[in-house]
């Protein structure tokens, strides 16, 4: 009737609803008992005056096809991508918040208000790598302000060893907070600089040339 609509009923108890094509294939089915609709390996959900979208399987893998000339929409106030156990998060997005990318079920990599964390309870570890051209890291500043790289242990003291440019983009420095900084080669000592003491110069791991307070000791000829 007009106040009903159209409503197809499954003949028996476990009848399912089944629509076919002309060639006597299954379109997609409805078992009796339950709300799913079923399709069979690659047929297909189309959207779209031209069937830009496409949702369909292959007996493999699922695939979410965009074919069109814009691109694909996501509206939601948080994104979750997990396994298909559901128990272990893979992809984690929310509104007004962060985007996390997880290993193995732990957080590795969030953005932030101020730009990206990279954390864990294990080794951290960045990686860059070209296999044809260049792998570099860039560290760039507004005008007038200082581009910088802090080491500190731990993590939640100021640096103890910080490289910084220059604000006025002439030339940089390497700061020392305390303690010494060292330039090492292979299991040996290159040069020493002592926060309120000497700088010190070696060959093949000897000292050759250190300051003093009175000037420099030479060791040698």
């Amino acid at each position: 009737t007009a106040a009903e609509g159209l409503i197809l009923t499954g003949q028996g108890s476990t009848s399912d609803i089944t629509f076919k094509n002309d060639a006597d294939a299954i379109v997609f089915s409805i078992p009796t008992g339950t709300d799913d609709i079923l399709f069979p390996d690659n047929a297909k959900a189309m959207f779209g005056a031209g069937s830009d979208f496409q949702i369909y399987h292959d007996g493999s893998n699922t695939y979410l096809k965009d074919a069109g000339t814009g691109g694909t929409i996501f509206l939601s106030n948080a994104f979750s991508f997990k396994n298909a156990a559901d128990d272990e998060q893979v992809i984690l997005a929310s509104e007004d918040g962060a985007v996390t990318l997880y290993h193995n079920g732990v957080a590795k990599l969030g953005t932030a208000s101020t730009g990206v964390d990279i954390a864990s309870s294990a080794n951290t570890q960045l990686t860059i790598t070209s296999t044809s051209g260049i792998g570099s890291i860039e560290v760039g500043s507004a005008a007038s302000n200082a581009a910088f790289i802090d080491l500190k242990t731990p993590s939640s003291d100021d640096f103890d060893v910080r490289l910084s440019s220059s604000g006025d983009g002439d030339g940089g420095s390497l700061t020392v907070a305390s303690g010494s900084f060292s330039i090492l080669g292979s299991a040996e000592s290159m040069a020493t600089f002592t926060n309120n003491g000497a700088v010190t110069l070696y060959f093949d791991n000897a000292i050759k040339l250190a300051t003093v307070t009175g000037g420099v000791n030479v060791t040698g000829t």
